[in-house]
Parts: structure tokens; sequence; C-alpha cells
């Protein structure tokens, strides 16, 4: 019996560290590619800091029409992308927008059909009805996520 005994103690002590490396190693798994995932989006929008600008002397809120509506510049620097986002802010409202070619929004350009600036250099002129915005902030969008804002703007009358 002595013998057994001993046994016992030596197979339940193996079954521990099994169970613990296993353990150890299904979380090991997890948190790396959780983490992989991450960094990989967090590096896409590392790269287009301030390469999305708002040229402010053109934007403005408000014209011959009426005030309800904003007029926002944007300026696209030498980044490869097919989506941008601007999001306008009256002071107590706000509207999003997540733009890329092909885009219709009815009240963004008369309904017509949306292009985002073109790559190094190239601008865009969107006119929003509805909104009289006095704060613009624009960014890129990659993989379904928006990255943090390139560039905000106070928005001044016309």
């Amino acid at each position: 019996m002595k013998g057994k005994r001993g046994l016992s103690e030596i197979v339940s002590t193996v079954l521990i560290i099994l169970i613990t490396i296993t353990a150890i190693s299904i979380l090991s798994f997890t948190i790396i590619n959780f983490t992989r995932d991450n960094l990989d989006k967090g590096d896409d929008c590392l790269d287009v800091l301030g390469m999305l600008t708002i040229i402010e002397k053109d934007t403005c809120y408000g014209d011959i029409v009426g005030e309800e509506n904003t007029t926002i510049r944007i300026k696209r620097g030498n980044i490869n992308t097919d989506e941008i986002y601007f999001i306008l802010d009256d002071g107590i409202n706000s509207k999003s927008y997540n733009v890329k070619n092909g885009s219709i929004y009815p009240e963004i350009n008369l309904g017509q059909v949306l292009s985002i600036p073109g790559k190094a250099g190239g601008e865009k002129v969107y006119y929003i009805d509805g909104i009289k915005a006095n704060r613009a902030i624009v960014g890129f969008v990659f993989k379904n996520n928006r990255c943090q804002a390139s560039d905000e703007a106070e928005i001044v009358k016309c």
C-alpha cells in the first residue's frame, strides 16, 4: 500500500502541471492574437495622422440660400484609402458621415454621387444641407474602423 500512495501523489502532481500548462497555452494564444489584431489596426491609423486636412478658408456655414447649411473643403495627403469620415457639430447636435467613392447622402452635394479627395493633394468640397455647423472633424476609415481625427476646425459664417 505504501508504494501506491506515493504513485498517486506523483500522478496528481503531473496532472496539475499538465492542466496549468494547458491553461497557460490557451490564454497565451488568445492574448497574443487579440494584441496582434489590435496593434495592426493601430499601425494603419498612425500612418495617416495629419494626412487629411480641413481647408478653413473654404469651410463655412450659411450662404445666400439660408443659414442651415455647411460647406467643408477637405484635402488629402499621399495615403492609400478608399474611405473618409467627417463629423459636423452645431453645439447641440452632430452629424457624422462615412464617405467613399459612390456614396450618396441626400443632404450632401444635393444628393449627387460622392467621391473622396484624390491622393497626394486632392481636394473635395462637400455642401451639407440641414446643419449650421460651427465645428468639423475629419479622419480616415480603415478596415471599417474610424481612426483618430486627422484634423478639426472651427467653422465661421460664410
